[in-house]
């Protein structure tokens, strides 16, 4: 199975990365490390996470140990990154079933 990042989800990997560099640059390595086993888990579990309400095409998956979510969507043969979102971030209106 393929994986692929939606521009609008490598912008937000790229701007996240950007925060904790300049915030907290000490834990810069283990974020990289935990976003890699992210990716990992979905590669090899597909629908290991939680489905959006609302949304049945969108699958959500909590960062250990850091407060952001990587939602997705899996077909036949790809994984898509659709948006990698901090936790206090309201979740949009489309995601609940409002398209």
């Amino acid at each position: 199975m393929s994986l692929i990042y939606s521009a609008r989800a490598r912008r937000d990997i790229e701007a996240a990365l950007a925060l904790t560099q300049r915030e907290f640059p000490s834990t810069l390595a283990d974020f990289r490390r935990h976003f890699a086993a992210m990716i990992a888990r979905i590669s090899d579990w597909p629908l290991s996470g939680h489905p959006i309400p609302g949304r049945a095409d969108l699958r959500a998956i909590p960062m250990v140990r850091y407060p952001y979510k990587l939602v997705y969507r899996v077909s036949v043969s790809t994984i898509e990154i659709v948006h990698f979102r901090h936790t206090s971030r309201q979740t949009p209106e489309s995601w609940e079933g409002g398209r």
